[in-house]
């Protein structure tokens, strides 16, 4: 960095203008609005439920009581969900499958 000084040692203006000027320039910023929260997102894939379901597997809540497990993703909180169409619906849902269980999710 070069400083301009004159006989006296003493900054110009010319070069302690510019310094003021970015001084001046890094001001706090000002409050804004308070943040609001974001949605907690809690997710699953349902996509393998018609077949889950059909295995004849029973499930249980956490305390311990047999529930149908779409049932028990609700009540633990889940809001979001994933659901597949396979093109070959051997290898899971079918188009009728899946909006079979849209429709219950409604």
């Amino acid at each position: 960095m070069l400083l301009v000084l004159n006989r006296n040692n003493i900054l110009l203006p010319a070069v302690m203008l510019p310094l003021l000027l970015l001084i001046g320039a890094c001001k706090k910023p000002k409050a804004g609005p308070p943040l609001t929260a974001k949605p907690e997102l809690m997710g699953a894939d349902l996509s393998f439920l018609p077949e889950v379901r059909k295995s004849a597997m029973s499930w249980f809540n956490r305390y311990g009581t047999a529930e149908d497990m779409l049932r028990t993703l609700q009540k633990s909180g889940i809001n979001l969900v994933r659901l597949r169409v396979w093109h070959k619906p051997s290898a899971g849902a079918d188009l009728q499958q899946v909006q079979e269980l849209c429709r219950e999710l409604r």
